[in-house]
């Protein structure tokens, strides 16, 4: 990575993303992880992952959500202490045939960023899903 003449600790790097499957069709999300160097994206049910610090830049397909469209993707930051393992959590959105929101989360800490074999949290009961904040309680 080459450090860039901003006065904060930011970041830049280069590479030709053009390789990988889908990235820039329309309808395609992106989750970046600042706790890690991996660029997730996802198109219609299928969640890629790119290694941004490997040359060439290259998708890892993650998973795929059969009969289901992506429709959120990201990760939340917490703030306090007893959720900061979170952080590392990808959160997917999506709905279903039926119109149906589902929500599902993939533990990242202990997976190192590979949701390829995550077994999520799934709720159910949504209707279309575009965003999810996790309210943390302040005691």
């Amino acid at each position: 990575p080459i450090k860039s003449s901003a006065a904060s600790d930011v970041y830049k790097r280069q590479g030709d993303l053009s390789g990988c499957t889908g990235i820039g069709e329309e309808g395609t999300l992106y989750a970046f992880s600042s706790l890690k160097n991996y660029m997730y994206y996802a198109v219609d049910n299928t969640v890629y992952r790119i290694d941004l610090s490997v040359s060439p830049l290259e998708a890892e397909r993650q998973f795929a959500l059969n009969g289901e469209t992506i429709t959120c993707l990201k990760f939340n930051l917490y703030r306090e202490s007893a959720n900061a393992s979170r952080s590392y959590d990808l959160v997917v959105g999506s709905v279903d045939g039926a119109g149906k929101g589902i929500l599902r989360v993939y533990e990242g800490l202990e997976s190192e960023g590979d949701f390829s074999s995550v077994t999520p949290e799934k709720y159910t009961g949504f209707a279309r899903i575009v965003d999810a904040t996790y309210r943390e309680r302040n005691n």
